[in-house]
């Protein structure tokens, strides 16, 4: 609550009557504020040595004397007004003392005796006055037209009675002066806010790191802050009020005319000294009313780059992989990655399904490469492989003393941890219901409690989740919060299991090798042609993960380097529970909890390659061969993505 002191508020008046009235007024409120007689100069004089003293940020009196301070000047200055009854009062005293009377005064005391001087009992003359120094004269002038009596403040009434007339003071209704005073005091309370805010602002925008300028409408500098001085390298005289294209060389309409709730960038020289200027329009009511800029030093925005870029590669949250690392060209997989790609313009979150070993990290990284948090942490967490106090503690920090065993320091949570970018959430399934609880309130909130705290800390993260099961049936099954699904739910990704994209082995198989044979500094083992069709043939429940695990087997157990049939035959042999089939049958190797769905696709595409081998690669004769139409074969190509194999020429 502001405080008023007595000091605040000055009453200054010519009347005698009036300042007792007020001293009355002041008494009986409980309340106590600086009262003056005085008039004219001798009360602009004394108003104006309160106001150098710090004090009268609202100066009350009355008549010619307010209007001459408000001329004079620069504070609040309020003016007490007679009321129309004040006047009829004192003019009715007047007609007691003499049957001619005038009342004389400046224009704000005469205006009611000239708007009532046709409700009077007997012609009254009203005389306005322009100059003090006139009082006399025209009171002389009066009393020769048989003037007897004289209302008016108390320069009037003095001056009657010095030539031997009557003066009557007009009293002042006590409500007039206790509006005035309610009215001084909301005044200076709302200049005090006004004040404090100014300077709250003002120690806020020179606690700031960065310059900051305000400019006007018209493009001249209305404010700068002290580190704005400092990059300029001027003084604050030097700078105040001249035109911001004389100071930074830059013209002030693109910063005035920057449509709302947008940015304008450009770069200055100023003394040898880069200086990044950032502006953002003021707009009041739709209108432009001027700009704020932002200054930064160049090298000092490189400079914070660099140490971000550090810390946030030292922390080893850094999403490696982007869509150029997903391998293969099948029609269900670059539909996916077209999905994924356009999922990561969005700030929604995404929801990845798909089976073990299909890639759900590797996509989660490429969205968060593609999106506009690239350059932000990437936070992975398995939310399956830490038990659920310590999944608590690790998703949202903790503070010291929380649990036993706590870090002294407590220790900062992989929410805060990737704020600005994006946290990935592994095996969402696996969650437990009372942090799925936890989870939902950062969704919807954006903001964390650590552990054993109530403080909240906001945090700016976009949340990627991924599972290998039905949500949906999780949720009916009672093991899944359904709010917290409909909020990872927003965007789904489904990614194909390797059974849907058996095209692509191929692929999959030279890149595995060549990064494998990287690792291993040895030369890139060959795949023989049959032990590729050999791989063609399996459904691969453990999708590319286990593909790259027969892979790096066989690359171990070939003894010339070269990856046979044999070779694969042994190295699926080895990757348990596969078993090995007849070698002139040619239904795939399946376990026999294998769905019959998958052993059929698998089949089909080793049948319809088998038989594009056979043609040659003349889809003609391959489609007459099969007997199904071209269109079918070639939907059936592209399904099981076989465009682009080295073993089929593009002909027929």
């Amino acid at each position: 609550m502001v405080h008023i002191r007595r000091e605040d508020i000055l009453f200054i008046t010519p009347s005698e009557p009036i300042t007792n009235t007020i001293s009355n007024i002041f008494s009986r409120i409980g309340e106590s504020f600086l009262v003056y007689e005085a008039a004219l100069e001798d009360a602009v004089r004394l108003a104006q040595s309160h106001i150098d003293q710090g004090e009268a940020m609202v100066v009350v009196s009355n008549g010619g004397t307010a209007a001459l301070l408000k001329a004079a000047l620069k504070t609040h200055v309020l003016e007490l007004r007679y009321t129309s009854v004040d006047m009829l009062r004192a003019v009715n005293r007047a007609f007691g003392l003499a049957d001619k009377i005038a009342v004389v005064g400046f224009e704000s005391f005469t205006y009611n005796a000239l708007a009532l001087k046709d409700f009077f009992e007997k012609p009254v003359i009203v005389e306005t006055l322009t100059d003090l120094a006139d009082i006399s004269e025209r009171l002389r002038q009066l009393i020769a037209r048989g003037v007897k009596a004289f209302v008016g403040g108390s320069p009037v009434v003095n001056a009657a009675r010095a030539l031997g007339a009557q003066g009557v003071h007009i009293d002042m209704d006590p409500r007039v002066i206790q509006d005035a005073i309610e009215e001084g005091k909301r005044i200076v309370s709302l200049q005090k806010e006004k004040d404090l805010r100014l300077g709250t602002i003002n120690a806020l925008l020179n606690s700031i790191n960065d310059g900051i300028i305000g400019i006007d409408a018209s493009g001249h500098i209305s404010e700068i802050n002290r580190i704005g001085l400092e990059l300029l390298g001027l003084r604050r005289q030097d700078v105040v009020g001249r035109d911001v294209r004389e100071v930074l060389g830059m013209p002030w309409e693109s910063c005035i005319q920057t449509p709302e709730n947008e940015q304008a960038s450009e770069v200055c020289l100023i003394g040898g000294n880069s200086l990044a200027v950032t502006s953002v329009p003021i707009h009041v009511n739709g209108h432009s009313r001027g700009a704020v800029l932002t200054l930064q030093e160049v090298r000092r925005i490189q400079s914070l780059e660099q140490r971000v870029r550090k810390r946030v590669r030292d922390s080893g949250h850094v999403a490696k992989s982007t869509f150029a690392d997903v391998v293969g060209k099948s029609e269900s997989l670059e539909k996916a990655k077209k999905r994924a790609f356009t999922y990561a313009q969005s700030e929604s979150t995404v929801l990845i399904y798909g089976k073990t070993g299909t890639g759900k990290e590797l996509f989660a990284q490429s969205i968060h490469n593609a999106s506009a948090r690239a350059d932000s942490p990437f936070v992975a967490v398995n939310c399956a492989a830490l038990p659920e106090n310590l999944l608590e503690s690790e998703l949202f920090g903790y503070v010291r003393g929380a649990f036993t065993g706590a870090s002294e320091s407590g220790k900062m949570g992989l929410f805060e941890m990737a704020h600005c970018g994006t946290i990935f959430l592994d095996e969402i399934s696996e969650m437990p219901l009372p942090l799925q609880c936890r989870l939902l309130r950062v969704l919807q909130e954006k903001e964390v409690s650590r552990v054993g705290d109530n403080k909240v800390t906001p945090v700016d993260v976009r949340i990627i989740a991924a599972t290998n099961r039905n949500l949906a049936k999780e949720v009916q099954a009672g093991r899944f919060r359904e709010d917290l699904y409909y909020r990872l739910a927003v965007l789904i990704l489904e990614l194909p299991p390797l059974v849907e994209r058996l095209g692509d082995i191929g692929l999959l198989a030279r890149f595995i090798l060549h990064r494998k044979s990287k690792e291993q500094h040895k030369p890139m083992p060959p795949i023989d042609p049959r032990g590729m069709a050999l791989l063609e043939t399996i459904p691969w429940p453990g999708n590319v993960r286990q593909l790259a695990n027969v892979l790096e087997r066989a690359m171990v157990i070939a003894p010339h380097g070269v990856l046979s049939e044999d070779i694969m035959a042994d190295s699926l042999r080895s990757c348990h529970p596969y078993e090995q089939t007849c070698p002139n049958d040619v239904a795939p190797v399946v376990r026999q909890q294998d769905s019959s769905a998958a052993s059929l696709y698998a089949l089909e595409a080793r049948a319809l390659r088998d038989m594009l081998r056979q043609c040659g690669g003349n889809r003609k004769e391959t489609a007459r061969r099969l007997g199904i139409g071209r269109a079918t074969l070639w939907r059936k190509m592209k399904k099981f993505g076989l465009f682009g194999q080295e073993i089929l020429p593009e002909t027929g």
